[in-house]
């Protein structure tokens, strides 16, 4: 484990790479997660994405309208999510109306506690649900018709088993959507390593 700066890039870029993973073993483009240095041959699907538009390409297909309910963490979110969150959070409200759940481990529920997280979140009116998430439990606020998140898995699984449409973003998009209501994400990925 790397220390400082260096070491929350690394921890950033691997909670991106696992999250880009699960979303294309979501759409069944790949079953496997190529990560530098740990297998010997190159991706692919990696290679195929980026020459066909990559990320933009993503953004553009996932995003549709948004309203009251915005989902963090699926697969579930790592400590620095959910310091991320917290921090994004801190001393703001969520909009009236709007749910914010941060789907995390039961572990890892446990450490935001001791850490403040889940203080800072519940204080500005998010959740924090520990092992499970809304794809697997069928569950969503009452009246939902679409929702926020920044997984790229549950913005392809609620549609067909909820029947709720997705806005797909970064964390930082899905909180600011969260306080102030609206959707202002951008069609690209913001401020990753």
């Amino acid at each position: 484990m790397r220390d400082g700066a260096e070491g929350a890039a690394t921890a950033a870029a691997m909670d991106l790479l696992i999250r880009y993973g699960d979303a294309l073993a979501a759409d069944r483009l790949c079953d496997v997660r190529n990560v530098a240095g740990t297998m010997t041959q190159p991706s692919p699907v990696k290679e195929r994405l980026v020459r066909e538009g990559g990320w933009d390409k993503a953004f553009a297909v996932i995003n549709l309208d948004c309203d009251g309910f915005v989902l963090l963490g699926c697969p579930h979110a790592s400590v620095d999510q959910v310091r991320r969150a917290a921090a994004a959070l801190d001393g703001r409200r969520l909009s009236p109306g709007t749910e914010l759940w941060l789907m995390l481990p039961r572990a890892l529920k446990d450490v935001a506690d001791r850490s403040g997280y889940t203080e800072v979140i519940e204080r500005a009116g998010g959740r924090l649900l520990g092992d499970s998430c809304p794809a697997m439990s069928r569950a969503a606020p009452a009246g939902a018709r679409v929702f926020a998140t920044d997984s790229a898995k549950q913005a392809h699984y609620l549609p067909a088993i909820l029947g709720i449409e997705a806005w797909f973003g970064t964390l930082e998009d899905c909180v600011d959507a969260a306080v102030t209501g609206r959707w202002h994400g951008a069609l690209e990925p913001r401020g990753l390593p």
